[in-house]
């Protein structure tokens, strides 16, 4: 059985980690949660007006935990105080963006290993376009990749709509949802924009949480969470 890592008890508090590196998920979801309101016209199409910014909802189901495992899980979890304190929540399945699943390898910026940061230069008019700077070169975006910009003491998390490929001087364009919010502006030093385990902050739903116990002294823990800023 694969140990837990438990992270700092500093808040926004860190997710535990597998003894691997790995998050302790066999199943996880994380969606776009829309705020809108619609109605029909005459002709039944039907409109939509968006009332807030859009925000990621999350469910979490852990691997089957021996029992110090589920123990140390549950205590990270009322940590949170319900949903009065944050922590980093990142997809599972994104650590890394897909195109180097397993890592940074040898990729280098100025002739120094990738840190797995880059720099935001613009944001376009539309909100739905960033210009990153400070990458390898020939650094690869997939669809469905997601990046962590700073924004003050938060941060705002999207997904890469389109492919793209940064040119020789480490600089490219990307295509994002949800849109920057407003709130976002490029600052001088310009933000840091996390590529390795970009995370927003969350909020846990407490009546979610479940820690149901199996024979042999074994369990597995669930929550669901909600983006915050």
């Amino acid at each position: 059985m694969t140990g837990l890592i438990m992270p700092a008890y500093t808040f926004p508090r860190d997710m535990p980690l597998r003894s691997d590196g790995k998050h302790p998920f066999e199943q996880a979801s994380f969606d776009p949660s829309y705020t809108q309101a619609t109605a029909p016209t005459r002709g039944s199409m039907i409109q939509v007006v968006n009332l807030g910014p859009d925000l990621w909802a999350m469910t979490f189901q852990s691997h089957i935990l021996d029992e110090e495992e589920a123990h140390q899980y549950q205590a990270w979890l009322q940590s949170l105080r319900g949903g009065a304190r944050t922590f980093k929540a990142w997809h599972p399945m994104l650590e890394f963006p897909q195109a180097y699943a397993e890592g940074w390898g040898d990729l280098e910026v100025d002739s120094n290993p990738f840190s797995g940061s880059c720099t935001l230069d613009a944001i376009a008019g539309t909100r739905d376009e960033l210009s990153l700077v400070d990458l390898p070169d020939n650094f690869e975006f997939s669809i469905g990749d997601m990046v962590s910009i700073a924004m003050g003491s938060s941060r705002t998390l999207h997904r890469v709509m389109e492919a793209a490929t940064a040119n020789g001087d480490g600089e490219v364009d990307i295509t994002i949802e949800p849109i920057a919010p407003l709130a976002l502006e490029v600052e001088s030093p310009a933000q840091e924009v996390l590529l390795e385990r970009p995370y927003c902050l969350a909020v846990v739903d407490a009546k979610s949480i479940r820690g149901p116990w199996q024979g042999g002294r074994l369990a597995r823990v669930s929550f669901n969470a909600i983006q915050t800023y």
